[in-house]
């Protein structure tokens, strides 16, 4: 089964389509992808489920539609840009 939320211009979130590790990333690294859930992220930047969730709470990029939660890359990769030494 396949269901697609469309949120902006070019944010798609897919359900059931079983993407791999490497389409995820190819996918937010062209653009395609703005939005993505917890466990998407952990592969994206090598980083624990928690924590991940912590530094997106701290960075405003939490998106939530009924049970379901979205994290803007967007804004999450503009925080962490913030702690660039």
């Amino acid at each position: 089964m396949h269901f697609q939320i469309r949120l902006a211009k070019s944010a798609v979130v897919s359900e059931g389509l079983g993407l791999a590790d490497n389409d995820v990333r190819d996918m937010v690294k062209s653009g395609k992808k703005r939005f993505v859930r917890y466990q998407e992220s952990e592969e994206l930047y090598s980083v624990g489920l928690h924590t991940f969730e912590q530094i997106a709470k701290e960075a405003g990029a939490i998106y939530k539609i009924r049970r379901l939660v979205l994290v803007n890359l967007d804004i999450f990769d503009e925080y962490l840009d913030t702690f660039r030494m």
